[in-house]
């Protein structure tokens, strides 16, 4: 498993380091290096006990009232028309914001 860390001097001189996914950790230690080795030893500690699993959360379209509307346009015989309409606004909208 990798994990992003991020480490940053504190006020004491000393660095801490920490994670937030998927678990949130934090070490302190007296250089960067020393830093990210405790944490990578609270990691392997901390994972060694559980289990990472990846899991799908069934949602409900009526809790989510647009999600009915997707992809309708998606075979409509104008939708490219269209974009192509909105893409040179944007274009002409742009050089006019320029001047």
């Amino acid at each position: 498993m990798r994990l992003t860390v991020f480490v940053e001097p504190t006020s004491d001189g000393n660095f801490v380091a920490s994670t937030s996914q998927p678990i949130f950790l934090q070490s302190r230690a007296s250089s960067p290096d020393k830093a990210v080795q405790e944490l990578q030893k609270l990691a392997e500690e901390r994972l060694a006990g559980g289990k990472c699993l990846d899991v799908t959360i069934a949602t409900n379209s009526e809790k989510i009232p647009w999600l009915k509307f997707a992809g309708i346009w998606k075979d409509h015989p104008d939708i490219e028309d269209y974009l192509d309409n909105v893409s040179q606004y944007r274009v002409s909208s742009n050089e006019t914001s320029a001047s």
